[in-house]
């Protein structure tokens, strides 16, 4: 871009929102303060859009400064804009086969911090031994799975019956949605009343989702909350 000259702005979808922003290229710094992330040092050129508006719904209620987007190069404007794909090609010296790779641990405990690894994942952060899924679709650019049966306890929901049935997997949000067609089945079947404590922690109905290789089993703490109406 020449000497006072506009940049070229571009509009992105976020949610339920919009953004729309300058692009930007600048020196990206990151690591975990012990290692280098790479071979060169911890900084890499990237390209990036810096908001000049966002709608109000929903970042008037964010605290954080910025959105690190972990989605496939399918959602890229194009691969200088996929932090995944600049960090595995900074990666590819030191961490090889790896370099793609990256792990997210999330916690609702307050003297614990969420953290997200870069070029494989903290062993001392898994509950159980990793399981992998195959993406399908990743041309859309989002990490879609198959999902081969649902069952809420042991009652299976013949929804996925066609194996037609698939997930994305989001860490921009904390909600759990599913197709209108089977919702109220769903919602019903999961549907309890809370502890008397208020909580949600407590027993309930499971939600299962029958992957590939695995089952993903989901309790009232995870895909429930108080209604203010009970």
């Amino acid at each position: 871009v020449g000497k006072g000259q506009a940049r070229d702005q571009l509009s992105v979808s976020f949610g339920t929102g919009e953004v729309t922003g300058v692009i930007v290229q600048d020196l990206v710094c990151f690591g975990n303060h012990t290692a280098r992330i790479a071979s060169g040092g911890d900084c890499m050129s990237m390209r990036l859009l810096a908001a000049t508006s966002m709608s109000e719904d929903p970042f008037s209620t964010f605290q954080f400064d910025g959105i690190l987007g972990l989605g496939l190069d399918g959602l890229s404007q194009s691969p200088e804009f996929n932090f995944m794909s600049v960090v595995a090609s900074g990666l590819q010296n030191t961490a090889g086969h790896m370099a793609g790779t990256f792990g997210f641990f999330l916690t609702d405990r307050k003297n614990e911090e969420s953290e997200i690894s870069l070029g494989g994942w903290e062993d001392s952060k898994a509950g159980e031994q990793l399981s992998w899924a195959p993406v399908r679709n990743p041309e859309l650019g989002h990490w879609i799975v198959a999902v081969r049966k649902l069952r809420i306890d042991d009652e299976v929901i013949d929804y996925c019956d066609d194996d037609t049935c698939s997930a994305a997997v989001d860490t921009g949000t904390s909600l759990l949605a599913v197709p209108s067609g089977v919702f109220s089945e769903i919602y019903e079947g999961l549907r309890h009343y809370a502890a008397l404590a208020g909580h949600c922690a407590g027993p309930g109905p499971l939600l299962h989702l029958e992957l590939d290789q695995f089952t993903v089993s989901l309790g009232p703490k995870d895909y429930a909350r108080l209604d203010d109406a009970w």
